[in-house]
């Protein structure tokens, strides 16, 4: 066991020495498909894909499905063991494409093309997918978006966001192309509002694909607790915000992550114009509290966070990747500011409710604990040397790790965990470890999923060799 690297300051109990359980899940085949392992929420479910001579099958509970040329994607419905994904069968010229759903095989047609994730709701009673059609051989049918949702077929529409689902599962929207520019809100298939395409200069929809949907690159549509709708959309003004019928915010810009296609710059008015980075739309758990990063209008390149349309006072030189991480009441907020000065190399701090923690060279996903009292990140020494170290409310942890990954607060923000690598002739070989509250606990070969808290319990899925096993530790 490595020593406890560092404690959060809200416990001031003595350590209780945690109890470990290791229960065997299962032990893979070696023809598996790679990169086709599930883990179910509760971490013991497993489904996976295998290569046969008869074809590809998927494996659940131990029970082996029926051979299909290919299999994309799989998903587990949350809350029940329904297994979907995306099938292909190909005899000779002919293609037939199958979306299974529940375990049962629906047939899918026109040919169907770059297929999105699928959506469920909590749990996992409806679900719901996206898929752009390809276009027709004589060129007469163009590309266009269908929506399958709970096993009925909606569309099609030139383009469309995912749908999302009210939380109580009552309720499913998106956002769609009606075809002369404007966008559309459907709600259960009907459309209850019509957004007027801007006026003035704007950034347009981007095409990324050649075959949609493309929507989701740059427009958002999620509900929020209260069930209001929490979208981002062209309008009149450019790009705007809303909460229900309110306008939180309007840009004349939309930015992208940097990572989904290639960066477009724009002269005259747009150079200097308000921008939104459309990834960074999130909302609050257990509030109807939206934010995002937002840029401001003039020569010098200041970005800031939003919180319902108002901003923070910090700036900073470019958006973060990520969203702002919000607590469970949308009270508290933290993220990773990026600053640089004149002549001196780019720097990142962390700001949690305007306080200032860093500068890094570099900071990995901000998690700040459900009530907004913890932050936790993974911060970059600028060292090749074993570069990444855990900071937890402004205190360094002193291990070292060559690659870390996102850490996670319990409910009560009373513990934090976190995957991470430490390698190069260390003892333990080239394994990702566990950490709780800086102690080390399992090892992995590979990380399977990432730790979660559940009923007092932290449970992890390892692997070792083929063999798969759930670590639960409890205090």
């Amino acid at each position: 066991m490595l020593l406890l690297a560092f404690a959060l300051s809200s416990c001031t109990c003595a350590p209780r020495q945690p109890t470990v359980t290791r229960t065997a899940l299962t032990r893979l085949p070696d023809d598996i498909k790679p990169g086709s392992l599930v883990i179910g929420e509760n971490h013991t479910d497993v489904l996976y894909a295998r290569h046969t001579p008869d074809g590809v099958h998927i494996v659940h509970g131990g029970v082996q499905g029926p051979p299909y040329s290919d299999i994309g994607q799989l998903r587990l419905a949350p809350g029940s063991d329904g297994v979907f994904y995306w099938a292909i069968n190909v005899t000779g010229e002919e293609r037939h494409l199958f979306l299974i759903a529940n375990n049962t095989a629906l047939a899918v047609e026109p040919p169907i093309n770059r297929p999105l994730d699928f959506v469920f709701t909590p749990t996992g009673k409806r679900w719901a997918t996206v898929a752009g059609t390809e276009p027709s051989a004589d060129g007469q049918t163009p590309t266009s978006v269908r929506m399958w949702i709970d096993g009925q077929v909606a569309g099609p529409y030139p383009d469309m966001t995912k749908p999302a689902f009210s939380p109580d599962g009552a309720h499913a929207a998106a956002l769609v192309d009606t075809g002369s520019g404007r966008v559309a809100l459907i709600v259960d298939g009907k459309s209850v509002r019509v957004f007027d395409t801007p006026v003035g200069p704007a950034v347009p929809r981007l095409q990324m694909h050649a075959v949609g949907p493309n929507m989701p690159e740059q427009f958002a549509i999620s509900y929020l607790v209260n069930g209001e709708l929490l979208l981002l959309t062209t309008d009149r003004d450019g790009w705007a915000v809303y909460r229900g019928e309110m306008r939180l915010g309007s840009y004349r810009r939309n930015q992208p992550r940097s990572d989904s296609g290639p960066r477009m710059d724009f002269g005259g008015v747009l150079a200097t114009a308000p921008s939104i980075a459309s990834h960074t739309l999130t909302s609050a758990s257990a509030a109807p509290v939206a934010a995002w990063w937002a840029r401001d209008a003039g020569d010098a390149p200041r970005w800031r966070v939003m919180r319902d349309g108002i901003g923070e006072l910090t700036t900073c030189t470019v958006p973060s990747n990520d969203p702002p991480a919000l607590s469970t009441d949308g009270r508290h907020l933290a993220y990773a500011c990026q600053e640089s000065a004149e002549g001196q190399p780019l720097k990142v701090a962390v700001i949690h409710d305007g306080r200032r923690d860093g500068p890094y060279d570099a900071v990995w996903m901000v998690a700040i604990s459900a009530n907004g009292r913890h932050v936790a990140f993974a911060a970059d020494s600028g060292t090749p040397e074993r570069p990444w170290f855990y900071v937890i409310d402004g205190r360094r942890g002193r291990l070292r790790f060559d690659q870390a990954f996102p850490p996670r607060f319990s409910p009560d923000g009373r513990h934090v965990a976190w995957v991470a690598k430490r390698q190069r002739g260390e003892k333990r070989g080239d394994k990702f470890l566990l950490f709780l509250d800086g102690n080390s606990y399992a090892s992995s070969d590979e990380v399977v999923t990432g730790p979660s808290f559940s009923d007092g319990a932290l449970s992890w899925v390892s692997m070792r060799g083929k063999r798969l096993a759930r670590l639960t530790i409890t205090h």
